[in-house]
């Protein structure tokens, strides 16, 4: 066998072996009978409907219109597509520490024009702070984050917490809470709990129309 015949041979499963893989950009995706359908552009204009997302299990995410995408071609056949992996540069946390781990969305970053106010005094460490250069990574806004020793972090604009039980919360050295540079703190033993207020205690009513001092006059049940 001469060698042209040979790459003639061959060239099929090389074409094959190219199509197996692509990077694609997400235009559309919709949801059908418990399956997410992307349509995305590959590369050289080329387009891919009905595409398959896999994560791994506990962890879904719905990317926006314009991330990336890994798509992988079964056999390489460009109408059969699995997206295997996304991710979206527009949104992507920059700044992290070595061994890092975080969890983020579309408004982990300050949006156009958008500003922080300057933190509290007896702000803790990694309150949202405004970058002092422009080569200053962003503030986290909507982010968990793992940090180098054994730290969890969560940063957003609301917390909530469903429970169908009881919440419980243990830590060795105290828990605190409250406003920055104003906080109640628990220590071990319960020291610094401090007294639930009753009916003629004084209660200080931080803001609205009824800012100021003001004494209990009733219960309620």
């Amino acid at each position: 066998m001469n060698l042209t015949a040979f790459k003639r041979l061959l060239d099929p499963l090389r074409q094959r072996l190219l199509l197996l893989v692509g990077r694609a950009v997400i235009k559309l995706i919709e949801e059908e009978g418990g399956m997410r359908r992307v349509q995305a552009a590959l590369l050289a204009g080329e387009e891919a409907e009905g595409l398959d997302i896999f994560e791994h299990y506990g962890f879904a995410s719905r990317p926006l219109p314009e991330a990336e995408a890994v798509v992988l071609f079964q056999g390489g056949d460009r109408s059969l597509g699995y997206i295997v992996a996304t991710d979206d540069p527009r949104y992507r946390p920059l700044g992290l520490q070595p061994g890092e781990v975080v969890i983020f969305n579309m408004e982990d970053k300050l949006a156009e024009g958008e500003e922080l106010p300057d933190p509290p005094e007896g702000a803790p460490p990694g309150w949202p702070a405004m970058p002092e250069t422009e080569d200053d990574p962003a503030p986290p806004l909507c982010r968990i984050q793992i940090l180098p020793g054994r730290t969890v972090r969560v940063t957003c604009q609301n917390f909530e917490v469903n429970t169908l039980g009881t919440i419980s919360l243990a830590a060795l050295g105290g828990i605190k809470w409250g406003y920055p540079g104003d906080q109640t703190e628990l220590l071990p033993g319960g020291e610094g709990l401090g007294r639930v207020a009753r009916v003629g205690d004084c209660v200080d009513v931080a803001a609205g129309s009824s800012a100021g001092k003001w004494p209990i006059v009733e219960s309620c049940d």
